[in-house]
């Protein structure tokens, strides 16, 4: 499991909306939160996405695509953070 899967499990986890144990977490339990997911809590998950890894997620990458597995999840945030680097 990569870092940035494990910070996104915690966070996950800290925000209450996974209630099981970080290492049986898997990508069904990422699809269920987010088919079930209030507009408040993706709002504050986003966020503290955004504040954890240091990236904005534009609108465009708030696409159902990157929230029906872990891995593609985190693959957006990868790229996102490549992508700040190549910036500065």
């Amino acid at each position: 499991m990569t870092n940035y899967n494990e910070k996104i499990i915690e966070i996950l986890i800290g925000q209450g909306l996974y209630m099981g144990s970080s290492s049986q977490f898997n990508d069904k339990d990422f699809d269920d939160i987010f088919k079930n997911i209030d507009s408040l809590g993706l709002l504050n998950f986003i966020i503290e996405i955004e504040e954890q890894f240091s990236v904005e997620i534009p609108e465009e990458f708030l696409d159902k695509n990157n929230f029906v597995s872990l891995s593609s999840f985190s693959d957006m945030i990868m790229e996102l953070s490549n992508k700040k680097d190549i910036s500065i």
